[in-house]
C-alpha cells in the first residue's frame, strides 16, 4: 500500500542513546527548514556575530552551467568505557566499546538540479553492559516501555549499516524546490534538542515540495511539505506487515519585514502504520481542526499519531545574541472542551540562548519531555510519554532511534556551553544535566499493582540522572580538519536503582580530508 502511495504522490506533485552536546555539533549553526534555509554541512562557525558557513565540498570542476564537487572524506571514531552515549550523530548508534563511522560522496550542482551522492559506513564494537528489563519480554534488547522502537542496544555482537547518507536529487526553479532524499529533516532552531525532527537518527526515505525565501513586501515565508517512510529496526518485533510507517509532515515560518532577525512559524508532522495508509489519511495533515471525539470517549476515532510544534528565533546580529523556542504538543485534544480544561496535555518544551563575546560564544539550552500531570487521573489518552502512541507501536522513532530530541521522552535537560573562536581554531567545554525518563518511575509509582509502588520510601531515589563535564577541539589545516571530544558522565541511579552511581568516559576523534 506505502508503494502505491509513493506512486500517487509522484504523479500528484509530478514531489537509544542518551544525550550529550554531540560530536558533529561543533560549533555547528545548525540549518534547519524554518530558518528559511536548507543546506547543512559539518563545519559552520561563529565568526564575531556573522554565520559564515565553511562548506564540505572541494570542486572538481565547474563548468559553465554546472559544477562537480567531492564531498570531503571524513572518518569519525569514539569510544565509551562503560556505557552508551551519543545524540545528533545521525545513524551510527555509539554505544559501550569503540566506534567508528565513514562518509564521503559527489555533488552536481547546476541552477536547476542538485544531485548529491553521499553515502556512508558506520561499524560498533557493541561491547555487553547491563540494561534493564525491556517492557517486552519477547524483544530482547527492547525498550523499556512498550510501544517504542528504541532498542537498548543493537543485539550482543558487533553491529555496521551501510546506507545512502545525505543523498538526494533536487530539481529547483526560482524559489521553488523538489527533492527525493534519503537524509534527516530537521525542524526547529534548537541546537541539542528540536522536539519533532531533528538529526538524531538515520535519514529516511522522503520526497520535499518546497518554497523558500518567498520575499515580499511584508517578509519572507517559507513552505516545505515532507513524505516519507519510517523503517523498523530489526531488533523491534517479527511482525513483517507493521515494518513501514508512513509519516508526512509540513513547515511554515514567517520573517517578518519590520522585525529584523525574527522569525516564528510551526511544524506538523503525521505517522501511521502501514495497514491504515490511504490517500485521505496521508493528507489528512492539512486539515487544520481537531478530530472528533466526545468526554467519555477520549481517544476520538483516530488512527494517527500527530505532532504539532510553534518556534521562534531571534536573531540580533549587531550584538551577537540569539533567542529561540519551540512548545510542542503530541496527543491532540480530542475536542476543544479537553483542550481548554487541560491545555498544557502531553506538551514539550525548548528554549535556549546564545552570545558572542569577542572571541567567545555562550550557549544556554533547557528542554523539558515530561509527561503533564493530567496522566496520573486516565481517561486523557494512553500515549503514557512524548515519543510513544497506542496506534503506532514502534512509537516516533526510526530504524530504533528517536526523530525528536535525543535526551527522550519524560526527560529533562539543560547544557551551558562556552567556546572560544580564533581563526582556524575552536575550543568548546560544557556542562550538561539529562534527568532520564522520569516517566517510568512516575508511571511505576503511580500504578498500584507495580512492584514498586509502596515498597520505597524515597522512590524519588529511583530518579535516573547524568551529569556530564565535556570539551571538544577543533582545528583547521590547508588539506585536514581535526576534532576531537572528551566528556566525563557520571550515570546517578544507574538503570533506576537506587545508589547505583555508572561513570563513563567518552573520547572522540574525527579527520575530514579537504580534497
Amino acid at each position: 500500500m506505502l508503494r502505491k502511495l509513493f506512486i500517487i504522490i509522484f504523479i500528484t506533485i509530478s514531489i537509544q542513546s542518551w544525550a550529550d552536546v554531540g560530536i558533529f555539533e561543533l560549533q555547528k549553526d545548525r540549518m534547519y527548514y524554518n530558518d528559511l534555509s536548507s543546506e547543512s554541512s559539518y563545519n559552520q562557525q561563529y565568526m564575531d556575530s556573522d554565520y559564515i558557513l565553511t562548506e564540505n565540498l572541494s570542486t572538481i570542476k565547474n563548468f559553465d552551467s554546472f559544477s562537480i564537487s567531492l564531498f570531503n572524506p571524513t572518518i569519525f571514531a569514539s569510544f565509551n568505557s562503560s556505557t552508551p552515549s551519543g545524540i545528533n550523530d545521525g545513524a551510527i548508534w555509539q554505544g559501550k566499546g569503540f566506534n567508528t563511522q565513514f562518509e564521503t560522496g559527489v555533488v552536481f550542482q547546476s541552477k536547476y538540479l542538485n544531485m548529491k551522492l553521499i553515502p556512508k559506513i558506520w561499524l560498533i564494537q557493541n561491547t555487553d553492559f547491563k540494561i534493564i528489563e525491556p517492557a517486552v519480554d519477547s524483544i530482547e534488547y527492547g525498550s523499556i516501555i512498550s510501544g517504542m522502537d528504541q532498542y537498548q542496544r543493537p543485539g550482543s555482537d558487533y553491529y555496521y549499516e551501510i546506507d545512502l547518507g545525505k543523498s538526494s536529487i533536487e530539481i529547483k526553479y526560482g524559489i521553488f524546490s523538489l527533492e527525493v532524499s534519503t537524509d534527516s529533516f530537521i525542524l526547529g532552531p534548537a541546537r541539542i534538542s528540536p522536539l519533532i525532527m531533528s538529526d538524531n537518527s538515520a535519514g529516511f526515505n522522503h520526497i520535499r515540495l518546497g518554497l523558500n525565501g518567498l520575499e515580499t513586501s511584508i517578509g519572507v515565508f517559507e513552505f516545505n511539505s515532507i513524505m516519507g517512510i519510517l523503517k523498523e529496526s530489526e531488533f523491534f518485533d517479527e511482525i513483517d506487515d507493521n515494518d513501514n510507517i508512513l509519516l508526512s509532515g509540513y513547515n511554515f515560518s514567517y520573517s517578518p519585514v519590520f522585525l529584523k532577525g525574527f522569525s516564528f512559524g510551526f511544524n506538523r508532522t503525521l505517522t501511521v502504520p502501514e495497514e491504515f495508509v490511504s490517500p485521505e489519511v496521508a493528507f489528512k495533515i492539512y486539515d487544520l481542526a481537531i478530530s472528533g471525539g466526545n468526554i467519555g470517549e477520549p481517544y476520538g476515532y483516530d488512527k494517527t499519531d500527530q505532532r504539532i510544534s510553534f518556534v521562534f528565533d531571534w536573531k540580533f546580529h549587531e550584538t551577537g545574541l540569539r533567542l529561540y523556542g519551540e512548545w510542542s504538543k503530541n496527543d491532540y485534544s480530542t475536542n476543544y472542551e479537553l483542550f481548554l480544561r487541560t491545555p498544557e496535555h502531553a506538551s514539550a518544551l525548548t528554549f535556549g540562548m546564545s552570545k558572542t563575546l569577542g572571541n567567545f560564544f555562550l550557549e544556554f539550552e533547557y528542554s523539558d519531555l515530561i509527561n503533564s500531570r493530567d496522566y496520573e487521573l486516565g481517561g486523557l489518552g494512553i500515549g503514557g510519554t512524548f515519543y510513544k502512541h497506542h496506534i503506532v507501536s514502534q512509537g516516533y522513532t526510526n530504524k530504533g532511534q528517536l526523530l525528536g530530541a535525543g535526551i527522550g521522552s519524560g526527560s529533562d535537560a539543560q547544557t551551558l556551553t562556552l567556546s572560544y573562536l580564533k581563526d582556524k581554531l575552536t575550543l568548546k567545554g560544557y556542562i550538561q544535566r539529562v534527568a532520564i525518563m522520569k516517566d517510568y518511575i512516575y508511571g511505576k509509582h503511580y500504578d498500584s499493582s507495580d512492584e514498586y509502588s509502596g515498597k520505597d520510601q524515597y522512590p524519588v531515589d529511583r530518579l535516573q540522572f547524568d551529569g556530564k563535564l565535556g570539551f571538544k577541539g577543533m582545528y583547521s589545516l590547508d588539506s585536514l580538519t581535526l576534532f576531537a571530544d572528551i566528556t566525563a558522565d557520571m550515570r546517578y541511579a544507574y538503570n533506576f536503582e537506587p545508589k547505583h552511581y555508572q561513570p563513563n568516559l567518552y573520547i572522540a576523534l574525527g579527520l575530514q580530508y579537504n580534497l
